[in-house]
């Protein structure tokens, strides 16, 4: 079974309703550092309309949209559902249901490797975009992201996600990427809750002892 088929079966399972909610303090131990990052680099505004491309149940949405003008997708209904945001809509990452140039800022968090060509939905983004994309995704240079990995077939896409790979995909898609950094520690949302002091852990921009990468591009 394809990547993408192996995240379509689980996000089309009742295996969602078990996930973690947007609100539980190691989802927003997994996303605040993020999001912190991309408000320090783009010094975002109410005004700002920004799109959120496979925001499923609002990990990211919840805390971006006190930020901006934020308008939340997913492909998937039901798990949009979920999704706290006041603004949602279901649209295709592969196909995007919005003229060209209309959001200030696009991002997409932890979407590009649950696809088998992702490619299209960086080049749809860009599309859509005026001027700045944002992305993160998996950090497979992490040796603990490709233990974890293991145990959950519909994430076996990051083992691509390589920092060097993850460069070479947005420059090709003549995207410049204007900062760049390992992120996230050791952190994920579904971390064991015996784990939590792995909260307090410093931070070090080491690829090896963070589980992500994010990346804040401009269109050329």
């Amino acid at each position: 079974m394809s990547v993408e088929n192996q995240a379509k079966e689980f996000y089309n399972s009742k295996k969602i309703g078990k996930l973690r909610r947007y609100n539980h303090p190691h989802v927003k131990a997994h996303v605040i550092d993020k999001i912190n990052f991309i408000k320090d680099n783009l010094k975002l505004t109410p005004k700002d309309k920004v799109l959120e491309v496979g925001a499923g149940s609002g990990y990211f949405s919840f805390y971006l949209e006190k930020h901006c003008n934020l308008l939340a997708t997913d492909v998937n209904k039901g798990i949009l559902s979920l999704n706290p945001a006041k603004h949602k809509q279901v649209s295709d990452g592969n196909n995007l249901n919005f003229k060209d140039n209309s959001f200030d800022v696009v991002m997409a968090f932890d979407i590009l490797h649950h696809v088998d060509n992702p490619e299209i939905i960086i080049k749809e983004m860009k599309r859509v975009s005026r001027k700045y994309l944002v992305f993160a995704e998996p950090n497979a240079d992490c040796i603990s992201q490709k233990m974890i990995v293991l145990f959950f077939p519909r994430e076996w896409g990051t083992y691509r996600f390589t920092t060097k790979y993850f460069k070479q995909i947005l420059k090709k898609n003549k995207l410049q990427i204007i900062n760049f950094k390992h992120i996230g520690r050791l952190i994920t949302p579904n971390i064991p809750l015996p784990l939590s002091w792995l909260k307090k852990l410093p931070y070090s921009d080491s690829p090896q002892l963070n589980l992500s990468n994010i990346a804040i591009c401009k269109k050329q």
